[in-house]
């Protein structure tokens, strides 16, 4: 009787994912004497151990491939039987290793509990069976020579793949897209790990997915079962830490969006051990997970909640570091240029205040929502003002004076005016009772910036130019330099491009005196815009791409896409068009996560313009109405200009009706506001609506109606020249449909396609000669001599060159063949417009004659 070579069963259900996963174990077993699979519980370390085993070619394990199962075995000299038993049952058990002599692959499944003792065994039966391969699965390492780790983290885009499949299992008509949002919820809850996906997709019996990922949300034990669920396998990795592991552990839990070192050096506590050793060791043993690229630590919010069921003394003392910890550092960043490292503990930083708020501590809590404000580019605007919320009173001190400039400049961007410029006044009125110029200068920018989204530079710029000479008094070149280039931006804004380079060029040396990164980066993607607005797109290009990068590295989020779409423009200008929409909607799309209103409709009037330029009429009304409804209320000085790109586009569209009552709207709207070249646009516009309303009436061969506007004196500005560049070809259409209008047939005229495959008689039918090669060519040269030379006569050489250019005729049958073609041509209709004369054949130089130049 053969003895099997393995002791694999098939598995019970398909295998979904893993695919790459599964492709580099493989690939380790090639040359490994000893790979662990590391991962936390439910990770799905043993599916994919046997599934490699499974899949491994036969003739490569001569010795064969086994699996031996160590998860209830916590007597290491129970292995060696097991082994034996499971791989050669013959052998005697109280012999040697008991393997086969060839190469083999020994699957040893869940040796947790025995990793310590099973390392030493392991050294023994390497040197005295080298031939075998060993994969282990566990949650901590060996640390055995020659052992290579395979570190198994959650299923990550496949895990909504694996969910449901096995949901079909239990409810075959079920599908993912029908509760898309309710699987995200699952997955996020469950971090993606299979034995908890496998075991919440099984509560469908009784559960809606809607229904799971409510009850998932905070509450684990719908995944237990009675032969062992999530639970159970984290219970059993919990049993295996040490006290002191678990005490680390629980403290970790006071964290939220992950901690790096110092964090936890001053947050936990962790008796007489080395921080970076306790942590190392939960890491070895998949408690924790490391970001390689931020050294920052995180905990499975399966492992974590399941961990916070335990609670205790240690917990709530390292809460309270965690408060005091997180405070102090909000304090210290409050004007600091450290942004990353505030974006990186944003959860952290939250929960601080969370919990102040909840000590009785607003003070402390107010410390923090502040800090967090400084974040809202990057962390959303919406989500900042809700940390403020709730915070302010009415005292008058340098820290509610703070508060309301935090939530004034998070007004203004919210498109909240009105409320942005109370808060603003009372932070600089409170300012100026305690003496606090700095504050004050700050209080007047912000109120400026609010003045400056009216459009009503002429207020605006007084306020800055105070504000700048409050820095300089106290010689703060670097806010100096920041107003400076707020300043060139109302130059901008009122379309005197060289006033605003000049300002820019100003601040930009102070800004990088007083190492202002962020400022300095604005100041350079500002000098972009502006080179844009010159035509000068090389130096446009430069400019932006220089001011992004530096925008990028401060994680300036608002900006980032607002240079975007500037560099969209110019990318498209310069005739990358697919880059430059692509571009402009990447900033269309960021700036509406961010929140900013205002910025989104000017990206989405970017996007419309460039759709209108390319002919995309519907997706730029679509684009520009969506401008229009923010632009109404937060940046009333581009109304005038959107209206009259809606015009155009409703213009091509034939709608002139609507096209006219929108250049009426946007001459209104730019009556009210200083914006030269939004005007210039506007009266280009005003002639691409006539032209194309002229090419319409053409079309239904009406004469146009109303006088040409005069062609505007010309202003820089890439909106003028796009709108430059729609008029010329708007008028190209017309001149093209006039054109056409001439060459169309009249019923008096005899019409002759300009290749000959038709001609039309006059007050006759269209005949076809597509068929008729020689008559269609003898036509064609028939007609072009009498556009060319009317009333002189063809030789019939020349007829018979026209008609079979390819053959060799002789002078009688070519005589004979355009007698033939000719009578043809006749009886088809051109008796009377086909004329002989003796020197050969021409069309009736008397009949009015039409060639199309279209193909009939």
């Amino acid at each position: 009787m053969t003895c099997p070579n393995d002791n694999l069963v098939d598995a019970p259900t398909s295998f979904v994912g893993r695919e790459g996963d599964g492709k580099a174990l493989a690939a380790q077993l090639e040359h490994a004497r000893v790979v662990t699979l590391l991962g936390p519980p439910g990770v799905g370390k043993s599916r994919l151990a046997l599934e490699v085993a499974r899949n491994q070619p036969e003739e490569a394990w001569p010795g064969g491939r086994w699996r031996c199962a160590l998860g209830e075995v916590d007597d290491v000299e129970l292995v060696r039987g097991l082994i034996v038993q499971v791989c050669n049952p013959n052998a005697d058990p109280e012999a040697e290793l008991g393997l086969p002599a060839e190469r083999a692959l020994v699957v040893l499944d869940e040796v947790d509990r025995l990793v310590g003792p099973l390392a030493a065994n392991l050294r023994r039966w390497m040197a005295e069976a080298p031939h075998i391969t060993w994969l282990l699965t566990a949650r901590r390492r060996l640390e055995v020579e020659g052992e290579h780790c395979f570190d198994l983290g959650p299923l990550g885009d496949d895990a909504p793949a694996l969910f449901e499949a096995r949901a079909r299992a239990h409810d075959h008509r079920f599908e993912n897209r029908a509760h898309d949002d309710a699987v995200r919820r699952i997955v996020a809850a469950l971090d993606g790990l299979p034995l908890a996906l496998e075991l919440a997709a099984s509560r469908l019996r009784v559960l809606s997915a809607e229904q799971l990922a409510e009850s998932l949300t905070s509450d684990l034990s719908l995944l237990d079962a009675p032969a062992g669920g999530l639970s159970r396998a984290i219970e059993t990795s919990w049993a295996l830490l040490p006290r002191w592991a678990r005490d680390v552990t629980h403290q970790c839990t006071v964290f939220d969006g992950g901690f790096d070192l110092d964090s936890a050096s001053a947050v936990i506590h962790f008796d007489d051990r080395a921080p970076i050793e306790a942590l190392q060791t939960l890491v070895d043993s998949s408690w924790l997970v490391v970001d390689r690229s931020t050294r920052r630590f995180s905990m499975l919010s399966t492992l974590r909640r399941y961990v916070q069921r335990h609670g205790g003394a240690a917990f709530e003392a390292a809460e309270a570091r965690h408060r005091e910890w997180f405070i102090a550092k909000a304090n210290a960043w409050r004007g600091a240029d450290d942004r990353a490292s505030l974006r990186r503990d944003r959860a952290n930083l939250s929960r601080a205040r969370a919990h102040a708020l909840a000590g009785g501590d607003r003070e402390a809590a107010l410390d923090v929502a502040i800090a967090l404000a400084a974040l809202a580019p990057s962390l959303g605007y919406r989500w900042c003002h809700d940390q403020l919320e709730g915070l302010l009173s009415e005292q008058t001190n340098r820290r509610e004076a703070e508060a309301r400039l935090a939530r004034g400049t998070l007004r203004r961007f919210l498109g909240r005016p009105g409320e942005a410029a109370e808060d603003l006044e009372q932070c600089k009125v409170m300012a100026q009772a305690l003496g606090a110029p700095e504050l004050e200068a700050k209080a007047l920018t912000g109120l400026a910036n609010g003045e400056t989204a009216r459009a009503r530079w002429g207020i605006a710029r007084p306020m800055l130019e105070d504000a700048r000479a409050l820095y300089a008094a106290r010689g703060d070149r670097g806010n100096e330099g920041r107003l400076l280039s707020m300043i060139g931006a109302t130059w901008f804004n009122e379309d005197d491009p060289e006033k605003a380079e000049a300002s820019l060029g100003l601040a930009l040396p102070l800004l990088r005196e007083a190492q202002d990164r962020l400022f300095e980066a604005i100041a350079t993607a500002s000098l972009g815009f502006v080179k844009l607005a010159r035509g000068d797109l090389s130096a446009a290009q430069t400019h932006l791409a220089e001011g992004r990068a530096a925008l990028r590295e401060q994680g300036d989020r608002h900006w980032v896409s607002v240079t975007d779409g500037y560099l969209g423009w110019a990318a498209w200008e310069s005739g990358d068009r697919e880059d430059g929409h692509a571009r402009v909607g990447t900033a269309v799309a960021s700036l509406a996560r961010l929140g900013v209103e205002r910025a989104e409709a000017l990206a989405r009037l970017q996007r419309g313009a460039l759709w209108l330029a390319d002919g995309e009429a519907e997706s730029a009304i679509e684009e520009l109405y969506a401008a229009l409804r923010a632009l109404r209320v937060q940046a009333p000085d581009h109304l005038g200009l959107v209206l009259s790109l809606l015009a155009g586009a409703a213009a091509e569209r034939g709608e002139h009706a609507s096209a006219d009552a929108h250049l009426a709207e946007a001459e209104a709207a730019l009556a009210s506001v200083v914006r030269p070249g939004f005007a210039t646009v506007l009266e280009w516009m005003k002639r691409a609506v006539f032209f194309l309303r002229a090419r319409d009436a053409v079309a239904r061969s009406e004469a146009p109606r109303g006088s040409l506007p005069p062609a505007p004196v010309d202003h820089e500005g890439a909106e003028v020249r796009l709108a430059r560049g729609l008029a010329a070809k708007a008028e190209a259409a017309f001149e093209a449909e006039r054109d056409a209008a001439r060459r169309r047939v009249d019923v008096d005229a005899l019409a002759v396609e300009v290749s000959g495959r038709w001609f039309r008689a006059p007050g006759g039918e269209a005949v076809s000669l597509r068929r008729r090669t020689a008559l269609r060519q003898i036509l064609a040269c028939l007609a072009a001599s009498r556009e060319r030379d009317p009333g002189t006569a063809l030789p019939v050489a020349t007829l018979v060159e026209a008609g079979w250019p390819s053959e060799r005729v002789m002078a009688k049958a070519g005589v004979d063949r355009v007698y033939n073609a000719v009578a043809t041509l006749r009886r088809l209709g051109l008796r009377e417009h086909l004329l002989r004369r003796d020197e050969g054949y021409l069309l009736d130089p008397e009949t009015p004659l039409v060639i199309d130049h279209a193909e009939g």
